[in-house]
């Protein structure tokens, strides 16, 4: 059974795909559709609250577009150039930042709530913390999956940032669960529902997406590994300048060419 799960994770997900695209979409609207429908008040006061509402979903879009657009969706099977890397790599870091920020302050707080130590009103002084942990977060995860990914192909890069991602928004969800439960049996504390809600599901999307990104562009990645190219099968460097000077060894990590490479390059 175990074996057959990851047969199917590692398929095209020719259906699946559509599914998980469709669950994405409905989950965009459940989150957002009412608090759109909610917007009440004056003119001014309507705009600021459609303004609101509308930050965070651009935030989730243009940072999922970034990762995507950023890393490149041309030549998967080649490593992406460090000028492009860092975008996706940025945004990764960014999302795991906020996601184990979150998490951390979220078992905090729901830890608090049973111990009878943090009041309902002091739930808002809780953003300053995962602000700052955010950034320092964003700096060393940055760092880190700078080293762990920039010598991969470019789509094994994207999905290794996508799974992290997608684990952060994991993470965050569960952290959540406790401080729903505390919040929920607390009393006057269900006016604090919601906002959680949302705060768990946003990171869970933000995960979601790329993931999903990356499951639409496995069959093109499929297609070009098929096909003779003139990569590194150790390391991924790029072996074409190499084979052309007559060199059929790697200069980066040492390893021998591939024979379909090195026909290619004589060609």
């Amino acid at each position: 059974m175990r074996q057959r799960i990851l047969a199917w994770l590692r398929s095209d997900m020719k259906v699946a795909r559509w599914v998980f695209l469709t669950l994405y979409v409905l989950g965009v609207a459940a989150l957002w559709g009412p608090a759109f429908l909610s917007v009440r008040g004056p003119g001014g006061m309507r705009v600021l609250g459609v303004f609101l509402q509308v930050l965070p979903l651009a935030v989730l879009f243009e940072a999922q577009g970034v990762f995507i657009v950023g890393g490149g969706t041309s030549r998967l099977c080649e490593p992406i150039r460090p000028w492009r890397l860092w975008m996706p790599v940025a945004v990764a870091s960014f999302v795991v930042a906020v996601e184990l920020s979150s998490a951390v302050v979220l078992a905090i707080t729901a830890a608090a709530r049973f111990l009878g130590l943090l009041l309902p009103t002091d739930l808002p002084r809780a953003v300053p913390y995962v602000v700052r942990l955010s950034i320092g977060g964003w700096a060393v995860l940055g760092v880190l999956l700078w080293y762990l990914v920039r010598r991969r192909r470019r789509y094994a890069a994207l999905s290794r940032l996508a799974a992290i991602m997608f684990a952060g928004g994991v993470v965050q969800f569960l952290a959540a669960v406790p401080s729903l439960l505390s919040t929920i049996t607390g009393p006057g504390r269900i006016g604090l529902l919601v906002p959680q809600i949302v705060w768990a599901v946003f990171g869970m999307l933000l995960g979601f997406g790329p993931m999903l990104a990356v499951v639409f562009l496995r069959p093109r990645y499929r297609r070009e590994m098929g096909e003779p190219v003139s990569l590194c099968p150790a390391c991924g460097y790029d072996l074409r300048g190499t084979l052309a000077a007559g060199i059929r060894t790697c200069p980066e990590c040492g390893a021998r060419a591939p024979d379909n490479a090195v026909a290619l390059a004589l060609k």
